[in-house]
């Protein structure tokens, strides 16, 4: 027993590393990319990668959730586990081969011409190749969910890291050496996640036997489905900005706006590694008979708070610098949108973080009426004000939607589980202090010696402010 946990501590050490390598991965490469793709071509992609992630989770019907609830279920004869995946893939390959094969006819054209403008990224090659792209990590998905509940975490890891490297690389040498631009970028896309499939599906589907159990696919169906409709309102939230300012302005806008997102996946990094850890030790306490574990749950948070905001600080303070250091002079105007990506990336974590409460309290039902609400806010705003007001209403909409959210669901903790209290006025005296008219001023204040020192002197007033949490955040990593 101890060897196994150990053998699932250095899994799971490896799952995390190579989560961090991905991220990291993709935000150093942005010098790369820029300087071989215009922010037009950038524009295709970020027009692109909805699709990409929208099919493997519309069109996997949510199956891998099931398939992961029903594992203990089967998992002591394998003859019906056998069963069991087959029954679910034969199904998944039969429905999603007729839906590939309707989505690239005349009809399925006309449908994604409603979302897509084709005069500004056309059909063939680039919507073709994104489907196919999409559909193949339906499989990968179920795979990687199969080997993620019997803990082989070293494959998922290794596969990861390869496809990543592969597809980067690949991407890099059809873009320098054949000019391919974005479509040497999707096709990179496209080798990395054949890699991927190559590497983990075949192992999953080796386990199959062929006998179809259609009460097996009914069953996991019903579980499915409710988070399949989650998914969809996760990529609206996620991408429904760069959709509607593809439709309304152009390529280059959405490329820049679409470099200044990926730049906020540095407080993304951050907030996931956290939440992975954060989360089964959240269960945990509040399972435990500890008298304090509300303040320290309280505590947490307002840490999780401090260093979100510490990270959206330094992005928003000192990204114009970065950019301008970093990136091709076309691209320079990326730090405008940076602030509000990184500031909208803080609510998001803290949605996530009261997220864990619901799970607890088994009140799951109420997380996609959050994410409804959220995606309903964040799509109305970007279709009424993005043709009048231009990209900026995307940043801004992302922030609102996720404000509203996470207001919401202070509220409702507040009133359901008396337990927990929040350190409210120091919550919204830490937020104002790192968001408001002297940090947007100086975010956009021109890059001089004294502008950098008067950015350096409020970093420094922040970390002296709460020096004493941020030294307890150090103590603890330590230990």
């Amino acid at each position: 027993m101890d060897f196994s946990y150990k053998k699932l501590l250095k899994g799971t050490s490896i799952y995390t590393f190579s989560f961090i390598f991905i991220r990291a991965g993709s935000i150093l490469l942005l010098p790369v990319f820029t300087r071989l793709l215009t922010p037009s071509e950038y524009g295709i992609i970020g027009i692109l990668k909805p699709i990409i992630n929208f099919v493997p989770l519309f069109f996997v019907f949510g199956l891998y959730v099931a398939q992961m609830r029903k594992y203990n279920k089967y998992k002591c004869n394998e003859k019906k586990l056998g069963n069991y995946i087959f029954s679910l893939n034969l199904f998944l390959w039969i429905i999603n081969v007729l839906l590939f094969l309707l989505l690239i006819s005349p009809l399925g054209k006309i449908l994604i011409g409603k979302i897509i403008s084709y005069n500004k990224v056309g059909f063939y090659p680039y919507v073709f190749l994104a489907l196919l792209v999409g559909f193949l990590k339906i499989f990968t998905l179920m795979a990687r969910n199969y080997f993620q509940t019997i803990h082989d975490f070293n494959k998922i890891a290794i596969s990861s890291i390869v496809s990543f490297v592969c597809s980067a690389g690949f991407a890099i040498i059809l873009i320098h050496y054949f000019n391919l631009g974005a479509l040497g970028k999707i096709l990179g896309m496209l080798f990395g996640t054949s890699i991927v499939f190559s590497f983990l599906y075949i192992g999953y589907i080796k386990k199959a036997n062929f006998k179809f159990n259609k009460n097996m696919v009914k069953e996991s169906l019903i579980i499915g489905v409710p988070v399949m409709a989650n998914s969809i309102i996760g990529i609206v939230i996620n991408y429904s900005d760069r959709i509607v300012l593809g439709k309304f302005l152009s390529m280059e806008v959405v490329g820049i706006y679409s470099l200044a997102y990926t730049g906020g996946m540095v407080l993304l990094v951050f907030t996931e590694s956290f939440l992975k850890v954060w989360t089964p030790m959240f269960y945990d306490l509040l399972d435990s008979a500890n008298e304090k574990k509300y303040i320290i749950i309280k505590k947490t948070f307002k840490r999780f708070i401090i260093i979100s905001l510490l990270l959206y600080l330094f992005g928003s303070l000192f990204g114009k610098e970065i950019i301008h250091l970093c990136l091709p002079q076309n691209y320079n105007n990326t730090y405008l949108f940076l602030p509000y990506i990184l500031f909208a990336m803080v609510f998001g974590g803290i949605v996530h973080f009261l997220g864990k409460f619901f799970v607890y309290f088994n009140d799951t039902k109420l997380i996609p009426i959050f994410t409804l609400i959220s995606a309903i806010c964040n799509l109305v705003i970007n279709i009424i004000f993005v043709p009048i007001h231009g990209a900026f209403v995307a940043a801004i909409s992302t922030i609102i939607s996720f404000l509203i959210t996470s207001v919401i669901m202070f509220i409702i903790i507040e009133k359901k589980y008396k337990s927990v209290q929040f350190d409210y006025l120091k919550i919204i005296f830490i937020i104002f202090l790192s968001f408001n008219p002297i940090t947007l001023f100086l975010y956009q204040s021109d890059i001089t010696l004294n502008n950098f020192f008067l950015k350096l002197l409020y970093l420094i007033i922040y970390l002296a402010l709460f020096f004493k949490e941020i030294k307890k955040i150090y103590i603890s990593l330590k230990k």
